[in-house]
């Protein structure tokens, strides 16, 4: 977890994020006191004290008050998307808050401050996910999520999922689509092209390289599919990431 912004605002008048660009990297956002309010991906959103915000590459965000609030923001990159909502409530365990407050200790202190938080900020990720991810979906579901999500580079086919899930290949995708709305393999291509978008932006690997790495072999077959997901082939994607600066 490569952690490149933090920020510890204390009830001072925070920036109005007018950007509305999808971001280009993780964001967690954790209200102490106060409430911030946004607009995801169009939606309205009001994060109140003790509520959590996580925002994932690819999405529009946009803070519209000006309000007083006290929180914390970081924003990083990662090889994982942690099974979390984009807004969960009452997050503030007391394990968390102490997480927090060595983060804000580990800023003041130390000029290295980004590989520290990192490591702070896998706990606090890791708590969360042990009390939210996929509190209403079927075991299922969430097996099949994370053995793709945690083997994105290899070969994958339908029936070598099931066979790590203990169920028949006809049984896991006719759950998955009920439950999901989507096949498992088009689950896996949606995976593979945001963690290629993901490692795009990064900008410290070949198009090539990514492909290798996001399980797709024929570098040809890599770039239609991405194409027809984001709209952009990869050179393109490149290209913008390039003219684009992050906006925190």
């Amino acid at each position: 977890m490569e952690t490149f912004y933090f920020r510890h605002n204390n009830l001072s008048q925070k920036p109005i994020l007018l950007n509305k660009m999808a971001i280009h990297y993780y964001e967690l956002t954790v209200v102490l006191k106060g409430e911030l309010s946004y607009v995801i991906n169009g939606k309205p959103m009001l994060v109140k004290a003790g509520d959590c915000l996580y925002l994932k590459p690819g999405m529009v965000r946009q803070r519209i008050n000006d309000d007083q609030a006290e929180y914390l923001s970081f924003n990083f990159y990662d090889v994982r998307s942690f099974n979390l909502p984009t807004h969960f409530t009452n997050a503030l365990s007391t394990e968390i808050k102490i997480l927090l407050t060595v983060c804000d200790e580990i800023y003041l202190k130390h000029f290295d401050w980004s590989d520290k938080i990192g490591k702070a900020l896998e706990l606090i990720f890791t708590l969360l996910e042990s009390r939210y991810a996929s509190l209403d979906e079927n075991p299922i579901i969430v097996s099949i999520k994370r053995f793709i999500k945690n083997n994105l580079k290899e070969k994958l086919t339908l029936t070598e999922i099931a066979k790590h899930v203990g169920y028949s290949a006809c049984h896991c995708d006719t759950i998955f689509k009920k439950e999901t709305g989507n096949s498992i393999i088009n689950y896996l291509i949606e995976e593979r092209i945001d963690e290629a978008k993901r490692l795009i932006e990064e900008g410290s690997s070949s198009l090539k390289t990514v492909a290798d790495n996001t399980g797709f072999l024929d570098y040809n077959y890599f770039s239609r599919i991405f194409k027809k997901v984001t709209g952009k082939t990869p050179t393109e994607f490149k290209s913008i990431c390039k003219k684009t600066t992050p906006y925190y």
